[in-house]
Parts: C-alpha cells; sequence; structure tokens
C-alpha cells in the first residue's frame, strides 16, 4: 500500500503553529518520521507503530504536551498537505486520507 511521510501543520486545536513540516515519532529509539497510508493510518518508519490517526498525540512545541488532533483543526491540516509535492502528484490518495480520517473522527465524536 502507498504510504508519504506525513507532512503538515500541527493537528492541535487552538495551536498557532501554521508551519507545515515533518512529524517525527517521538517514542521510537530512532526518532523516525511517521508515514500516513490512504486508509488514515499513522506509523513510525523505523518501529512500524501502527495506528488510526485520530489515536496519535502531536506535539509541534508550542503546546508542550502531547495532544490529539481536533476536528477543527483538520481543514487546515488538509489543505496545508496539499502543498507538498507527494501529495500534490498523487490528489486521490490525499482524498482517501481525507475520507478515512473524516470517517474516524466522526466515529470519535459518536462516543462521546
Amino acid at each position: 500500500m502507498t504510504s508519504y511521510y506525513f507532512w503538515a501543520i500541527c493537528p492541535v486545536k487552538g495551536c498557532a503553529d501554521n508551519s507545515p513540516d515533518y512529524w517525527y515519532h517521538y517514542n521510537c529509539p530512532k526518532k523516525d518520521r511517521t508515514k500516513i497510508n490512504k486508509d488514515g493510518y499513522l506509523f513510525c518508519a523505523s518501529c512500524l507503530n501502527y495506528d488510526k490517526f485520530v489515536n496519535w498525540r502531536f506535539d509541534c512545541g508550542r503546546h508542550n504536551q502531547f495532544l490529539n488532533p481536533n476536528e477543527f483543526r483538520m481543514e487546515d491540516v488538509y489543505s496545508s498537505m496539499s502543498s507538498y509535492s507527494k501529495f500534490a502528484n498523487d490528489p486521490l490518495f490525499l482524498l482517501d486520507f481525507n475520507d478515512s480520517v473524516t470517517k474516524q473522527l466522526r466515529e470519535k465524536l459518536k462516543k462521546k
């Protein structure tokens, strides 16, 4: 299955970080970059820790704690991802990823 390094702005609600960048797996001994697939899963390229995007926690360094992604920030995340050449050259991948993560967020909200 096709996967790409995750390159986007911070997906945490209220975060002021609007600079897209690669994301690294903090708990991996190698601190390697994370990847995403079209099914909305994020995983570490080294240790292969693998889970739904909405279950990962993020810290860009501006909020000093690891927090889950937020549905209100995802539109900005998708927009930032579309400027990355890999995603721009594979628009179906990006659309599938967006659909998958949106479904994950809906499921999570229904459980609240």
